[in-house]
């Protein structure tokens, strides 16, 4: 008896290189976006205080809620 494996088929195997070679670009650019999106707020902390009067204690409160949501929203797709 054979036992028939997902890359023993050529299309499938076609498929699946296909698939790779367009989404891992997507999810490179994507991750690399979601970076610099938050390295922005880091950036942008000093004008902000500026800006719109933010203490320090009340841009940590800030900064803190939004990476806590981000690191729990990250697995939920």
């Amino acid at each position: 008896m054979k036992t028939i494996t997902a890359y023993d088929n050529p299309a499938l195997n076609s498929a699946i290189t296909k698939s790779w070679k367009r989404l891992v670009p997507l999810m490179f650019i994507l991750y690399f976006i979601a970076f610099i999106d938050r390295v922005n707020v880091g950036f942008a902390k000093e004008a902000m205080q500026v800006d719109i009067g933010l203490s320090n204690s009340a841009f940590a409160l800030g900064a803190g809620i939004f990476f806590a949501a981000y690191a729990l929203f990250w697995y939920s797709c």
